[in-house]
């Protein structure tokens, strides 16, 4: 009998060191090592494991850790983890996931700290390929930063980003609120119109189309070798990558409006082209301003050197059109296309500056559709307004830019 013990106690020995399982006598387990020391893990795969986890596992293989689970219809989970603290400190964190570093200091070419893949079947209603959410007043539902530590903030957010982020091979379906509350000011000064008009002028508005983008990659093979390649950034097949675009050249607002332009995580300078807005706004509001001064002056200037007094326009002048200057701006020439239909006895082409100003007044012979050319030359570089009056009545007035 007791051989017969021996042999087993030896047998469960051999199959044990051959499994490499390891116990000590605090019931901490240690499997596939044979490494010598204070295993600090209760249970620890591939090493000693870890004094600040319960399990931890160390592999060398595509995955270290798999999980599969088809269970019975309703909710499954392939890992549930609920971390609970009973007193007060700085965090829980349910999952903690590093990638891209090892201790030989090496990395690979694309490190995903969490990544997130799923695949609708038959009975699939909504798919997630990561799902956050947040329950209490303080906190967000997906936080994403650049760095080794979160940001702090307050209120509550479905999503929070710190740093550069980009939107590619898609679009962005939400409502855009910038802050703006007056108690995140300071310094707050009115804007300079003729600044910033001048400084309008010089922008160039362009069309264009994407241009496609290749990015490095080094991945390896299946005998681990090192293969390097490259991938294109769009897809080439989509609207978003097809479809003609409008904007400005970033590096030419740089020249004008610096404080405007961002150079991004890639290297790359983008534009926040809401800070234009209030620019434009501020140009409208003067342009507005300036047109009812001169629509005043016109209505009430007596008669001076062959000028017409000036009314508002009578009904029976309704068929008279004036039309938008184009080019617009424009450089050197532009034509003005107008109207007249031949009741009209007399009629004047006038041009003024912004403070109601007479530059030019030509009196107009033809009658029908015709047009009447603007020689650049002839005024420096700013914002005009010309008229048309037909017997001594204002049909319209406009604006046109010259630029030099």
């Amino acid at each position: 009998m007791k051989k017969l013990l021996f042999s087993s106690l030896l047998c469960i020995c051999a199959v044990v060191l051959s499994a490499q399982v390891i116990v000590q006598n605090n019931g901490y387990t240690m499997v596939g090592n044979n490494a010598t020391g204070t295993i600090l893990s209760k249970l620890a795969v591939g090493s000693l494991g870890n004094s600040n986890s319960i399990v931890d596992i160390k592999g060398y293989n595509s995955y270290g850790l798999s999980v599969y689970n088809s269970g019975p219809s309703g909710t499954r989970y392939g890992i549930y983890v609920r971390t609970v603290s009973c007193t007060s400190g700085p965090k829980t964190i349910g999952i903690h996931s590093e990638s891209g570093y090892n201790e030989s200091g090496g990395c690979p070419s694309v490190g995903i700290g969490v990544r997130g893949l799923v695949g609708g079947g038959p009975f699939a209603s909504i798919c997630y390929g990561l799902s956050g959410m947040i329950n209490g007043t303080l906190g967000t539902g997906l936080y994403a930063g650049i760095g080794n530590s979160e940001d702090t903030f307050t209120g509550t957010w479905a999503g929070y980003l710190n740093g550069n982020s980009i939107v590619t091979n898609g679009t962005l379906t939400a409502t855009v609120v910038a802050p703006s509350d007056s108690r995140l000011k300071q310094n707050v000064q009115n804007i300079d119109v003729r600044d910033a008009i001048s400084k309008l002028l010089k922008l160039r508005p362009v069309e264009y189309q994407l241009q496609q983008m290749l990015i490095d990659v080094d991945s390896t093979d299946e005998n681990d070798n090192i293969v390097h390649y490259q991938v294109k950034r769009y897809k080439e097949d989509t609207p978003f990558f097809t479809n003609k675009r409008y904007g400005l050249i970033a590096q030419e607002v740089q020249k004008i409006y610096p404080d405007i332009v961002y150079e991004g995580g890639d290297g790359y300078l983008g534009i926040d082209y809401t800070s234009l807005v209030p620019m434009l706004l501020k140009v409208v509001q003067q342009q507005q301003t300036s047109i009812e001064q001169l629509q005043k002056q016109l209505a009430v200037m007596p008669q001076q050197s062959n000028a017409p007094a000036l009314t508002e326009p009578a009904g029976q002048y309704a068929p008279a059109e004036l039309y938008q200057n184009a080019p617009n701006p424009f450089n050197e020439n532009t034509e003005i296309g107008f109207y007249l239909p031949q009741t009209v006895s007399n009629a004047l082409l006038c041009v003024y500056d912004m403070n109601g100003k007479q530059l030019s007044q030509t009196v107009i012979a033809e009658r029908g559709n015709a047009k009447f050319v603007i020689n650049g030359k002839s005024y420096s570089a700013g914002m005009y307004l010309y008229s048309l009056i037909a017997d001594n009545q204002v049909i319209d007035t406009k604006r046109m830019i010259l630029t030099k």
